[in-house]
């Protein structure tokens, strides 16, 4: 199974779409905006570059909508990290972080 990937960008009315292009054996385009922001479109194998880029563009105005909405949660909540020895609440009780490593 052989995937060819790479950025490519699509200007939609004033705005400019970046995104990554991948290309497999697959029956359907299929196009993914993240939370980061980003936009993956995987295509199938034998689709010009033309027949990508106007289904990208008849999407455009969707694309753009789910950026808007998804730019409001930016910037993204860190992950929690915890410390070993740490207390923390649990279901009213207190419990401690023990390290999982030996």
């Amino acid at each position: 199974m052989k995937i060819e990937t790479s950025t490519k960008d699509l200007l939609f009315g004033q705005r400019k779409i970046s995104y990554e292009l991948s290309i497999s054996p697959r029956r359907k385009l299929r196009i993914v905006v993240k939370p980061n922001l980003s936009v993956t479109v995987h295509a199938p194998e034998g689709q010009t570059g033309a027949a990508i880029e106007d289904a990208i563009h008849s999407k455009g105005s969707w694309i753009v909508r789910q950026l808007d909405e998804l730019s409001i949660f930016l910037p993204l909540p860190t992950p929690q990290r915890y410390v070993s020895g740490e207390t923390l609440g649990l279901l009213g009780a207190s419990i401690s972080v023990q390290s999982g490593q030996r």
